[in-house]
């Protein structure tokens, strides 16, 4: 498909909405346009345009999971070529996004200086970056699919690792799909026009060979929440809802600590990262470091830090952090103190809510 140069004619499917129906989820779904790359993001749509990292001309449907399902493969005999790694760092967590993003800019012209061609054109709330690949990655069945996301992790890890930059390893789904950069997204709307960084028309290769220790961050990366999961919920249903505004356990330990930042946005602040000593960049309260307020049956909330040192801990970390007298007295601000069952509630990595015993808190305690 794409020539040694990294051609952009490249046919890739033009999708008009993020809404538009799929196939086979939906067996009469609209068929949808093929265009070159450099078609792609150099047009100026009239509608919420998007694009997806496969090109399947032949088929011309936007695809769901489940053209993967044996029933469906028959359609496809030549199986669905992942053509492009597409990235999308966002910068929605940012008190200042023009800080934010001349911040990445540096970032990118080393990225650019290793990877030459990558394409990359910001967005409303950050910016995506893609190449093409060398040779497409052909999936099959489920288990490719499968492999598919362990490929992509390693990339984001590599990106993390290397540069700093912190693409969003949901989008390690092959399902995926971008809006391109001139689309128009509000109706009666003009279409965006953001900076874009490189030449539309001669896009680099991805050429990537993720390191072991590349690999061992796609492990923790593939078990961690997505941004989706973590995204900004309200808390209601306390057991004493005068208290705590469903903040969660963590804000308020962090709040007694001095470790509390501003507010970004409803359910999410910047948090100072007990680990700031082991950070290579950045510094205090740049919001590299987020805490989430928890969702619906939930307690504590949800800490993250993007730097490479802090990519293997977790929650139990966190709290191992604080003494039990910390934790007995952020509780009843948090509105749990009629709770009646013994221990902590804790959201896991794997969506899961299980009961800690206050014992098992106190050996996570140094």
């Amino acid at each position: 498909m794409a020539s040694p140069s990294g051609s952009t004619h490249l046919p890739v499917p033009i999708i008009s909405s993020h809404c538009r129906r799929s196939w086979p989820k939906h067996p009469a779904a609209r068929r949808v346009t093929y265009h070159s790359l450099a078609t792609a993001l150099t047009h100026h749509y009239p509608c919420d345009a998007h694009l997806a990292g496969y090109s399947v001309p032949t088929w011309p449907y936007r695809l769901s999971s489940g053209a993967l399902f044996p029933e469906a493969t028959s359609h496809l005999p030549d199986g669905i070529a992942m053509a492009l790694a597409v990235f999308d760092i966002d910068g929605h967590a940012q008190v200042d996004i023009t800080a934010w993003w001349h911040a990445e800019r540096r970032k990118l012209g080393a990225l650019q200086a290793r990877h030459a061609g990558i394409y990359t054109y910001r967005t409303r709330g950050g910016y995506r970056a893609l190449g093409i690949l060398p040779d497409p990655i052909i999936l099959h069945t489920a288990e490719d699919a499968e492999a598919w996301h362990q490929c992509y992790l390693g990339w984001v890890a590599y990106l993390q690792r290397a540069f700093e930059i912190g693409a969003d390893p949901a989008c390690k789904d092959w399902t995926r799909l971008y809006r391109l950069p001139h689309a128009t997204r509000e109706e009666r709307g003009r279409p965006e026009d953001w900076e874009t960084l490189g030449d539309p028309r001669h896009i680099g290769l991805w050429h990537c060979a993720p390191t072991a220790e590349d690999r061992a961050l796609a492990q923790t990366l593939s078990r961690r929440k997505t941004a989706a999961d973590r995204a900004p919920r309200r808390v209601g249903n306390w057991s004493d809802p005068s208290q705590g505004a469903g903040h969660g356990l963590l804000y308020h330990a962090f709040r007694a600590r001095g470790w509390l930042g501003d507010e970004i946005e409803v359910g999410k602040w910047a948090v100072l990262c007990p680990w700031e000593t082991s950070h290579t960049k950045g510094g205090k309260w740049d919001s590299s470091t987020v805490l989430w307020a928890p969702g619906p049956g939930e307690d504590v909330g949800w800490w993250f830090c993007s730097h490479t040192h802090c990519q293997s801990r977790d929650l139990r970390d966190v709290l191992g952090l604080f003494s039990l007298a910390e934790l007995a007295r952020a509780r009843p601000a948090a509105g749990l103190i009629t709770r009646t069952v013994q221990g902590l509630r804790l959201s896991h990595t794997r969506g899961k809510l299980r009961t800690i015993p206050a014992k098992e808190v106190l050996a996570w305690r140094r």
